[in-house]
This record gives structure tokens, sequence and C-alpha cells, in this order.
């Protein structure tokens, strides 16, 4: 039983030393202020934007796909139906990034999906 007891403190200290490099993301973009916290109707809903080269960008689209709340069905925001030259760039821009983000570790990717 003591081999158990001190694998048991090992893995404890293994997850405790993960745990404290994992910090929190923050964004301005992912601010808990930026979302909606309850069901009340958005006056003002705004467009979606595009995420292009690690940044957002508005959309040239002329369709837009309506986003409804589904507890109340009031309009949340409006994504665009992008044009074909958005949809190549966010292409463009996914396999650009795709060797760095295959490098990264699972838990700095852990991380930024949290």
């Amino acid at each position: 039983m003591p081999a158990l007891a001190d694998a048991s403190k090992i893995a404890a200290r293994r997850i405790h030393a993960t745990a404290s490099q994992l910090a929190p993301a923050t964004s301005a973009a992912t601010s808990s202020a930026s979302y909606p916290t309850t069901h009340e109707q958005i006056q003002q809903p705004s467009d979606t934007p595009n995420f292009i080269d690690n940044k957002f960008t508005a959309s040239q689209a002329t369709q837009w796909i309506d986003l409804h709340d589904p507890a109340t069905n009031n309009l949340v925001t409006r994504v665009p139906q992008s044009t074909d030259a958005e949809l190549k760039a966010a292409v463009e821009s996914a396999q650009k990034a795709f060797p760095a983000w295959k490098a990264t570790s699972v838990l700095a990717r852990q991380q930024i999906m949290f």
C-alpha cells in the first residue's frame, strides 16, 4: 500500500504543477462583458465579423444568416454568408497557421480553447 500512496502524492504534485502553469487566456474579444448574460432582447445586435489572419475583419457579404436565442427566439447576431474571396482567405490563413498549431503542446492548446 505505501507504493500506491506515494504514486498518488506524485500524481497530485504533477497535476498541481501543470494546473499552476495554466493561466486564463484574456482578450478584449473574449471578455465576458462582450457576451449577453441574460435572455433580454438585444436592441442593436451586431454582425459577427470574420476572423482571418488573427484579426477580426468585417465581411463584404451581401447575404446574412440571423442567429436567434433558442430560449426566446430573440435575434442575437447576424453571421455572414462569406464571399468566395473571404472563404479562400480563411482557408489560406488556416493553412499558414497549422504548422505552428500542430507544434503547440496539448496543454497550451487547451489553455487557448478555454
